[in-house]
């Protein structure tokens, strides 16, 4: 099992605020919609960030999750294009736990050098990861 949130902050005037959480939705909307094949798809993500950004407050959230067997054993492919995914986000935050069968459960976090990431900017990144026993 896979899941996590990747949070953005709703700072600055509304229409820039408001043209963050929209290009968020698009990057979202441009994933394929069928499981199976790939390794992200549309369905495993939910922008719960308000549809209006004067409603939100202060963070703009997208959760994900999915259950396979096996993605253990696809873990590195799976990070490279979630990592490919939040290239191309804006974002403060991003944190995702594994949970395999038989195994500890693992965090990985990422959050940007700089106070945001955009997706005009290099990753540049600390990533951490803990191992839940």
């Amino acid at each position: 099992m896979v899941y996590g949130v990747i949070r953005d902050m709703v700072w600055g005037e509304d229409a820039a605020a408001s043209a963050r959480l929209q290009h968020n939705r698009s990057v979202l909307d441009t994933l394929p919609d069928a499981e199976g094949g790939p390794l992200l798809w549309r369905s495993m993500f939910s922008d719960s960030s308000a549809r209006e950004w004067g409603s939100a407050y202060q963070s703009s959230l997208i959760h994900f999750g999915l259950t396979c067997r096996g993605l253990e054993y696809e873990w590195s492919s799976w990070l490279r294009a979630f990592e490919a995914l939040l290239a191309r986000l804006y974002w403060v935050q991003a944190k995702v736990h594994l949970e395999t069968e038989g195994s500890a459960q693992h965090v990985f976090i990422w959050e940007p050098e700089l106070e945001f990431h955009g997706p005009d900017m290099p990753m540049a990144l600390r990533c951490a990861w803990e191992r839940i026993a």
